[in-house]
């Protein structure tokens, strides 16, 4: 199986916005012949999951590498957003507010395997607490393969 590289960065050990703002272009401006994405994930490793993800975070690095593409004349690199998106409301809210090209679904998955089946069809998907014990066994037969 081939691997591309990629560049993927959350906001580092303790929140610094400036900082990592300017590591997102630092980082990327030079390995941009070697970089086909960029990930980004709105949380301190520090933090951890005890508070949300911070997509304004997310969004100033977006602008940050933008502007470093556009002022190099270089072509503009998919950049995906990461953390919190646990229904179809909060994946539509973080890529229409934060500039990314595409969300990355970690925890939401995990929580909630039928999230996919939600962002295809565009829709909060409610079902029925049966439904949800059967996808979840299925997602668990899945993992035990």
């Amino acid at each position: 199986m081939e691997r591309t590289p990629r560049t993927n960065l959350c906001l580092g050990w303790q929140l610094n916005l400036e900082q990592v703002v300017s590591q997102c272009v630092a980082y990327y401006c030079p390995f941009r012949h070697l970089i086909p994405s960029f990930q980004l994930h709105g949380r301190t490793r520090q933090q951890r999951y005890t508070r949300l993800a911070d997509w304004n975070y997310i969004s100033e690095c977006v602008k940050a590498v933008r502007e470093a593409e556009e002022s190099a004349g270089l072509e503009p690199v998919p950049i995906f957003g990461g953390g919190d998106v646990f229904s179809y409301a909060s994946y539509k809210e973080s890529l229409d507010t934060s500039g990314v090209d595409g969300i990355m679904v970690g925890r939401g998955a995990l929580i909630k395997p039928w999230i996919f089946t939600e962002l295809q069809e565009g829709r909060e998907w409610d079902i029925s607490a049966r439904e949800r014990l059967e996808g979840i066994e299925k997602y668990a037969r899945y993992g035990l393969k």
